[in-house]
């Protein structure tokens, strides 16, 4: 994801992807159906980077404090 950090999501595109990745632009197609669906795989990765807090016995979340 690091040209997305570097350029935004509005720098994102298939074309400097591919080139980022060092692939012809449509080689990404076999991946993704377009930009849109691009973008949806990376908020799908950043929501699974995100450490959830431990939950009581109960379900809830704990409180800390």
């Amino acid at each position: 994801m690091t040209h997305v950090d570097e350029g935004g999501l509005e720098g994102l595109t298939m074309r400097r992807l591919a080139e980022k990745l060092s692939v012809a632009p449509m080689a990404l197609y076999r991946h993704v159906a377009n930009r849109d669906d691009l973008i949806d795989g990376l908020v799908d990765v950043a929501y699974s980077e995100i450490e959830l807090p431990a939950s009581t016995a109960t379900g809830g979340p704990r409180c800390a404090g």
